[in-house]
């Protein structure tokens, strides 16, 4: 007798492969037949007529580390079908942590959780208590630098601190971390040369771990910084991913076409590298990451007066090119401040209004905000950065997984100030509504594929198809119910639609409601 029979759906596997009508069979932990299971008996039969059963949804670029602690349960994934997160993304990450970076990683959490690990393993440890999906969680540089460098973190290690890196992330990889992720564009990562990043990578490469890359820049070197990404791991022997690529305002025209004919070039002649990019116009960002590096140098209170001073202010907007250009240029209606625990009044009003609210020039706006949350800087913005036009080029490309780039959250509480774009709650429905129904950019076995069996194989193994042995991470949703209602003024909803969630053999939803299982593990752990 099986443990679940899910009979009668439109079985689309994850592989790309055509929907077929058939059965799936759940034994165990695993996936134990695909096919006709007519007479079959099992504990739980569910009966998917008229629905699509495929794999659990696979977020290959998430930042869910930083809430699950606080949210084991995380339902904002349940209800969308994600039953797999790969965190630890943009070099960023709450471990490994030191005297060095303790402190600034317990401001972080506040009230959510207590800061009581010290190593990559012991963090693992309290994750395992209990969480509601799966999790594979890389390494992040940045946290490495913040956790073997003094201040000041804008200039390279010394050769101690260098090793001291690399014995850092040998350990980490070693006890569950599943890559090494870069985030370029931030401090302190974009403090780090070639060369540093190549002997982190070549410790990646030893253990077989993939590489993933917010590369140096965007706009204007966008072509350059993911030249170093290819060159660096080229040398290092390391498989590359290449975070939420995309060509944003200030780069050169076609800049994304001849970064791909880089890119295939170099899977021809032997290199392992994909891509993934999020579905969404509008991209989500930090407010801070426009500073230069010199001006978030310091304590709080520095800081602070820093970006107050009038003069300061002059060379600061001077010197904003960089991130986002559309600061640089003015393009204050593209703009909107997302995140701000200062400034809840001005919450989903975009810089041209707060400049007019206020009677300032939206650049002052922007550091007074900054200032009022020197603490943190910890400040979410969000950004008209693409068209729609090519969001459909880049996630037709065979080489691009589909990703969210969000967070697990629950639709209240005090964690869902940390949302600032609708990505949280409704991701992979509007790849379903939008690419796959109403502008048929991508048929739904290969937009399936891309959020299943492709993102899996990179970081996760044995799940992500339907295939006899397995790993029974399974879904079943009608795709013309499977919606989403998370705006930019109102992202804490969840999706509508999904009717069950399998995760690892156990029903973590059922009947559209969480059952309170917390069935999911953390992948890829060694002891």
């Amino acid at each position: 007798m099986f443990d679940i029979i899910i009979a009668n759906g439109w079985v689309i596997d994850g592989t790309g492969n055509p929907a077929f009508r058939g059965d799936v069979a759940v034994a165990g932990e695993r996936i134990a037949e695909v096919g006709s299971l007519e007479g079959a008996a099992a504990r739980t039969i569910i009966d998917a007529t008229g629905r699509v059963v495929c794999p659990g949804f696979v977020d290959c670029h998430s930042h869910s580390d930083r809430t699950i602690l606080a949210n084991r349960a995380a339902l904002s994934s349940l209800y969308q079908g994600v039953t797999t997160e790969i965190v630890g993304n943009c070099g960023m990450g709450v471990a490994p942590l030191s005297n060095l970076n303790r402190a600034e990683a317990a401001h972080a959490a506040g009230d959510a959780y207590a800061v009581d690990w010290t190593s990559f393993g012991e963090f693992l440890d309290r994750v395992e208590e209990g969480i509601g999906i799966n999790m594979g969680f890389q390494v992040g540089h940045g946290v490495l630098r913040s956790s073997v460098m003094a201040s000041p973190l804008d200039r390279p290690p010394t050769e101690g601190e260098m090793t001291a890196m690399e014995r850092l992330l040998a350990a980490s990889l070693d006890v569950g971390g599943i890559g090494l992720s870069f985030g370029l564009e931030f401090m302190p990562g974009r403090a780090a040369d070639a060369d540093e990043l190549r002997r982190l990578c070549i410790v990646a490469a030893s253990r077989h771990c993939t590489t993933s890359w917010h590369v140096r820049n965007r706009d204007r070197r966008f072509e350059e910084a993911v030249d170093e990404a290819l060159a660096v791991t080229r040398s290092a022997g390391a498989r590359l991913q290449l975070s939420h690529l995309s060509a944003k305002p200030g780069s050169a025209p076609r800049a994304w076409n001849r970064v791909m004919e880089a890119v295939r070039l170099a899977r021809d002649e032997g290199q392992d590298v994909q891509c993934d990019m999020i579905p969404y116009t509008v991209g989500p960002g930090e407010l801070a990451t426009i500073l230069p590096d010199w001006a978030s140098r310091g304590t709080p209170e520095e800081v602070r007066a820093r970006l107050r001073d009038p003069e300061t202010r002059r060379r600061l907007a001077a010197e904003s090119d960089r991130y986002w250009l559309l600061f640089y240029y003015r393009e204050w209606d593209k703009l909107t401040l997302a995140r701000c625990s200062s400034h809840p009044e001005w919450l989903g009003m975009t810089f041209r209004e707060i400049g007019a609210a206020t009677g300032q020039d939206p650049f002052d706006c922007v550091y007074d905000i900054l200032a009022d949350e020197a603490e943190t800087l910890s400040v979410g913005v969000n950004g008209v950065l693409f068209s729609e036009g090519d969001i459909q080029e880049w996630l037709a490309d065979p080489l691009f997984a589909i990703a969210a780039d969000g967070t697990t959250l629950p639709d209240s509480g005090p964690l869902t100030r940390l949302a600032n774009h609708p990505n949280c709650y409704g991701w992979t429905p509007r790849v379903v509504q939008t690419l796959v129904r109403e502008l048929r950019v991508l048929r739904l076995e290969e937009a399936i594929r891309k959020m299943t069996s492709m993102p899996a194989a990179r970081f996760v193994g044995d799940r992500g198809i339907l295939r006899r042995g397995m790993v029974a991470d399974v879904i079943v949703f009608d795709p013309s119910r499977f919606v989403t209602r998370a705006t930019f003024m109102a992202p804490h909803v969840y999706a509508e639609g999904m009717e069950y969630v399998v995760v690892n053999g156990r029903l973590a939803l059922a009947e559209g409601a969480p059952t309170g299982e917390l069935a999911g593990r953390v992948l890829g752990r060694r002891r």
